[in-house]
């Protein structure tokens, strides 16, 4: 019985915390800049190379989970 996650699931618990800490400022960004901004198309393409690995990597913790099933609660918990 494991008491904690599995490294794998807190590296890509926190890759996913990254780019999402990342995605937030950077569409608040994307859509302030004024038109015709010579950087606005490479914050778009960034802003959706973000969101593909977000999505990946939880379509991949879904997946893993399956394999790899959450810790069992602590004694002191009650279920």
């Amino acid at each position: 019985m494991q008491l904690r996650y599995s490294r794998l699931n807190q590296s890509l618990h926190w890759m996913t915390v990254i780019c999402m800490f990342a995605l937030i400022p950077l569409a608040w960004v994307m859509v302030n800049t004024k038109p015709g901004s010579g950087f606005t198309p490479s914050l778009f393409n960034w802003h959706k190379t973000l969101g593909a690995i977000v999505l990946l990597v939880t379509l991949f913790r879904i997946g893993w989970r399956f394999v790899d099933g959450p810790p069992a609660f602590p004694p002191a918990v009650r279920v």
